[in-house]
């Protein structure tokens, strides 16, 4: 969503240290598993998702697909959905844990379609060191896991992990209630 400036902070030093833990025990064969998001949008090649709800990106419906929701992750997930939606007054349109391996790149790219620029996209820091650079138009940030923030998806932005270790993000997606048809 469009909005001043390139990123909200909304919440520092969040408890995450149960679902960093949580997605210690993911088995790769389990990251593996959902393969759409890499598949279909270039930019995120590099990534591995488990996706906990997951809407049609053509359309601004009501989620359609629950995936994992029920796992610990999706339980873990669920205080942090809940503050979003009371925070925009909406839905969840999408939630899903994402991993950036050490080294690796998500290149620069801007959201597009109607889906990713209504809805307000937030990030959840669950694990990251120092070395993964979030950019968003001119200015980089690192965030440090427990950081819960929005950033502006209609401007380009990358992600760039170099450091030695994977970067978990839980990423949720709210969809507006006056927006939600």
């Amino acid at each position: 969503m469009d909005f001043e400036g390139n990123f909200k902070i909304l919440q520092e030093n969040a408890e995450v240290t149960a679902l960093a833990e949580c997605c210690k025990g993911i088995t790769p064969e389990q990251w593996d598993v959902w393969d759409h998001r890499q598949n279909t949008f270039g930019a995120h090649r590099d990534t591995k998702t488990f996706p906990l709800v997951w809407s049609s990106l053509d359309t601004i419906t009501l989620p359609t697909v629950l995936m994992n929701v029920d796992s610990l992750a999706g339980k873990l997930a669920q205080p942090f959905i809940a503050f979003l939606e009371n925070l925009y007054n909406g839905i969840v349109y999408k939630a899903m844990l994402t991993l950036l391996p050490d080294e690796g790149k998500i290149p620069p790219h801007v959201d597009s379609g109607d889906a990713l620029l209504t809805i307000r996209r937030c990030h959840l820091v669950v694990t990251a060191e120092t070395g993964v650079d979030f950019k968003v138009g001119n200015e980089t940030n690192y965030f440090a896991p427990g950081t819960l923030f929005e950033f502006n998806n209609s401007r380009e932005h990358s992600v760039t992990n170099n450091s030695d270790a994977d970067r978990v993000h839980l990423i949720i997606d709210i969809l507006p209630v006056a927006l939600s048809g």
